[in-house]
């Protein structure tokens, strides 16, 4: 990893140095403050927080609340991703929801392993349009949400605290919703994309590890 430091306002430093002829994987800039950085960012999404003297960055909600009593937190909010091909590993870990917000994941392509690890909320749809392979170990540590598959898996794809189940008319409708939004995005059309069953894959439990701990 290669870092480089310059002191004045962002601007200046990037035409001094011309820094739009390089390349990077991430530029992070400010002019004043504190910055955070987190290597694990597809892991632990950054949270910050403040009371009247004091600000907090860490990597758990819950780890800031701990500590203090907060005027005001910042933290990710749930939204809705459209990803047109395959996704890598550990896709949608620790997906969660939160009150109303949930967070929607739909998949055009396959997933590598690890889909959906430790998923606690939220939906994920995995296409598979050109008939793409699903990873091992899908849905490990899953303790809520739901993940949809078109078309067959082999059950010994699935990880520990997984389960799969029929999809209902109400699951039918659901996924009908979430691919008519997708194909508006892509231009696929829908029947396509319907013309085969899809299977479902919820939690065991919402305590999967629950005998790991001691209380």
């Amino acid at each position: 990893m290669g870092v480089f430091k310059g002191v004045g306002y962002p601007e200046d430093i990037g035409r001094f140095y011309k820094l739009d002829r390089y390349k990077a994987y991430q530029w992070i800039a400010h002019g004043q403050g504190m910055i955070g950085l987190n290597d694990r960012i597809k892991l632990r999404p950054m949270t910050a927080a403040r009371d009247d003297t004091t600000l907090y960055i860490a990597t758990e909600e819950s780890a800031i609340r701990e500590i203090a009593d907060l005027d005001e937190v910042w933290y990710p909010r749930a939204g809705s991703l459209f990803i047109r091909d395959s996704v890598g590993y550990r896709a949608g870990i620790h997906a969660k929801a939160y009150n109303e917000h949930s967070p929607l994941i739909v998949i055009g392509g396959g997933a590598r392993d690890f889909l959906g690890e430790y998923m606690a909320g939220g939906t994920m749809v995995v296409l598979r349009m050109g008939d793409e392979e699903v990873g091992d170990y899908l849905a490990t540590g899953m303790h809520g949400g739901v993940i949809y598959i078109r078309g067959s898996i082999d059950e010994s794809l699935l990880g520990e605290g997984a389960r799969s189940v029929p999809v209902d008319a109400a699951d039918r409708r659901r996924i009908e919703e979430y691919v008519a939004e997708f194909c508006q995005r892509f231009g696929v059309g829908a029947d396509e994309v319907m013309d085969k069953e899809f299977v479902k894959i919820i939690p065991q439990s919402s305590r999967p590890y629950q005998d790991l701990y001691t209380h």
